[in-house]
């Protein structure tokens, strides 16, 4: 079941596990407010940068392939050590990254 939450004059619709089913209507705002709702808003507004770079690679291979990417490629084109990954994203590429990417529960699949 689909759930619409107006945040900024958007309707985001998020499924019944947290994932926003239009990563259309995803921009770097609406990564913090995800974050906000998963409990990493104070995290990712500390380390913004690091997150953006993940979360952009996400989309762009989920615009090209339309999966997530396979988590080594996450850590190899965005340098970054799977212990740092886990310390951004707690939860794991599938849940933590995909969510706050704004990307489907489908393109965890790749992950």
């Amino acid at each position: 079941m689909t759930e619409i939450i107006e945040f900024r004059g958007k309707k985001l619709p998020f499924d019944e596990d947290g994932y926003l089913e239009d990563p259309t209507v995803w921009d770097e705002e609406i990564a913090e407010f995800i974050a906000e709702r998963i409990g990493l808003g104070e995290k990712f507004r500390q380390y913004k940068d690091e997150y953006l770079k993940v979360l952009y690679y996400m989309r762009d291979y989920f615009s090209k392939f339309n999966i997530g990417p396979p988590y080594a490629m996450i850590l190899k084109k965005c340098k970054i050590s799977n212990e740092r990954f886990y310390e951004l994203f707690p939860r794991g590429p599938a849940e933590d990254a995909i969510k706050l990417a704004g990307l489907p529960k489908a393109a965890a699949a790749g992950c």
